[in-house]
């Protein structure tokens, strides 16, 4: 009950915007939520719920891998909602079942809606734990496959969180093997934050792990999150799983998952969710880029420089953080223990860049450190103004420094 209230008050957080505290009140948020209840069964019988899609695709490849099934509430006064907003009630008792089992059958009725049209499109929707686990949930599915027979269940995919998965995994192991004897397939949702051990994975019948996008997102940046999406991959290849990786807002970080391994992707840079009668007009005009037909896997030197890039961009990110007082502590500032230096250093760097190429990157490193060190001394000295003006510099060094080398590029 704590839990479900903490997420109640996060989700009034969001809908406040960015760096906002929300308050749980049991007396407000019940008479509120009692009202959005009764909105929300009322848009289920008005057909005020749709759903959008998102491609998920075969970069290599250049095929459509599958659609996510996103939903959204098209309000008569607030307009279109985004799932922030309203999804939350579907984890109230009240309405779970019903609304949960909207989403499916909507899903059913519109993959029958393009099977007639010409196309079989494959389709992902997100089911909730709470769902799942309810008593009438594999005899409803039975009925709905029924009703859409030309369907083949194989072509439907229930995305679960990882953390529902592992909450009770006796009880949701048996009701997904209920589902998948009917041919239903499991994909493991923002796989990497639930903690979930190598013994879930091999008790729990999925065939899809979905990597979380906040990794995604922090990827260019954050050096653990690149060691957990190295993870991820290798644990996908272990087990014999697809690995998607949701989230991907750039062609930069395409190819980054293109040298980690990853080909199934998913996100902005691919396409937004979309209405379902803009699915065939996108899927016309869609191209896999010649490019990233042709990126290979990283070796283990090129892993060695993905890693010293990434950490150089999060070196530098913060100092920013300690020069604008989002940290106390400025990062280390020896220029011989970064992995950078290292990395010009190796042999092998020696031998794949020319003695021009060479020496323009050193020069560059050192003037990011020598301005790095620069900064910070302003900042020690009081002269926070000037410090913070240098950023602009330190910033466009960096991005000299890491496009003299496109590591997404190397041979």
């Amino acid at each position: 009950q704590v839990i479900r209230q903490a997420d109640q008050a996060m989700y009034q957080a969001k809908m406040r915007g960015k760096n906002q505290t929300y308050v749980f009140d049991a007396s407000q948020t019940d008479q509120a939520a009692s009202a959005e209840i009764i909105e929300l069964k009322q848009a289920l019988a008005e057909n005020d719920l749709k759903l959008y899609y998102q491609p998920k695709v075969n970069l290599k490849a250049g095929k459509l891998y599958g659609l996510e099934a996103l939903i959204r509430w098209q309000h008569p006064q607030k307009g279109l909602l985004q799932p922030a907003a309203f999804v939350h009630l579907f984890q109230n008792p009240f309405i779970a079942f019903d609304a949960g089992f909207w989403v499916i059958e909507a899903a059913l009725k519109q993959m029958q809606a393009w099977h007639e049209q010409g196309k079989v499109l494959p389709v992902s929707v997100n089911i909730d734990g709470m769902l799942l686990l309810d008593h009438r949930f594999s005899n409803h599915l039975q009925k709905s496959l029924a009703k859409y027979h030309q369907i083949p269940p194989s072509l439907l995919t229930f995305e679960i969180l990882e953390t529902s998965a592992i909450e009770d995994i006796v009880s949701t192991t048996n009701v997904m093997k209920r589902c998948t004897a009917m041919g239903i397939q499991f994909s493991i949702d923002d796989f990497g934050t639930g903690y979930a051990s190598l013994t879930y994975l091999k008790t729990l019948p999925v065939h899809e792990l979905k990597a979380d996008l906040s990794f995604v997102k922090d990827l260019q940046t954050d050096p653990q999150s690149l060691s957990i999406m190295e993870s991820i991959i290798g644990m996908g290849k272990a087990f014999n799983l697809n690995v998607v990786a949701e989230g991907v807002e750039t062609e930069y970080v395409a190819n980054l998952l293109l040298k980690l391994g990853y080909e199934l992707i998913q996100g902005y840079e691919i396409s937004h969710p979309m209405p379902a009668d803009q699915v065939f007009e996108w899927l016309h005009h869609w191209h896999t880029k010649p490019q990233w037909q042709n990126i290979r896997h990283a070796t283990e030197y090129e892993r060695v420089f993905i890693t010293a890039a990434i950490e150089h961009r999060a070196w530098i990110n913060q100092i920013e953080f300690y020069l604008t007082n989002r940290t106390d502590w400025p990062p280390e500032m020896d220029e011989k223990k970064c992995r950078f230096t290292h990395w010009l250093g190796h042999d092998e760097a020696k031998q794949r860049l020319t003695k021009s190429q060479h020496h323009h990157i050193q020069t560059l490193h050192s003037q990011i450190h020598a301005m790095g060190r620069q900064l910070i001394t302003q900042k020690t000295e009081g002269n926070l103004t000037a410090a913070r003006e240098g950023l602009e510099k330190l910033h466009a060094l960096k991005a000299e420094l890491l496009a003299a080398i496109d590591y997404a590029n190397l041979k």
